[in-house]
């Protein structure tokens, strides 16, 4: 695998200073991997080295979020195999599906962001934020 490498582009929102999240993702890239093709995993986990975190949310963010508070997180996903039956019923809840619904339409009819819940205006909000590309910072 010393010819390929695999590039990740973190999504919007403050991430974790570059190498301890570098670190988090290479633990469950390697861990999922590992679940779906055990052979490829044992390949992989040796190529670390290409693996890069193009990591931009600093610069547009200007703060780090703390990994700490999701490591035990991290540690709970890749030592549980499959969801609980808990997951299960949260997927399958009826707030899940109006949130989902209430995304979709502010998605397709922005002019009722106003009036979504504060969740989904504050979420519309960030992203619009992150769009805008405000004092050229996507060039930097």
């Amino acid at each position: 695998m010393t010819e390929r490498h695999i590039i990740f582009v973190p999504g919007k929102n403050p991430k974790p200073p570059p190498e301890a999240h570098r670190r988090a993702l290479w633990r469950t890239l390697v861990e999922g991997v590992r679940r779906a093709e055990p052979a490829v995993a044992e390949s992989l986990a040796d190529a670390h080295e290409q693996f890069h975190l193009a990591a931009w949310n600093y610069l547009f963010y200007r703060t780090y979020k703390d990994i700490n508070r999701d490591l035990p997180w991290i540690d709970a996903l890749i030592h549980q195999h499959g969801p609980t039956p808990q997951d299960i019923r949260e997927a399958r809840s009826w707030q899940y599906r109006l949130a989902w619904l209430l995304f979709q339409i502010a998605d397709h009819l922005p002019f009722l962001i106003p009036l979504m819940p504060a969740h989904i205006r504050n979420m519309a909000a960030e992203t619009r934020r992150y769009f805008v590309n405000q004092y050229d910072i996507a060039c930097e």
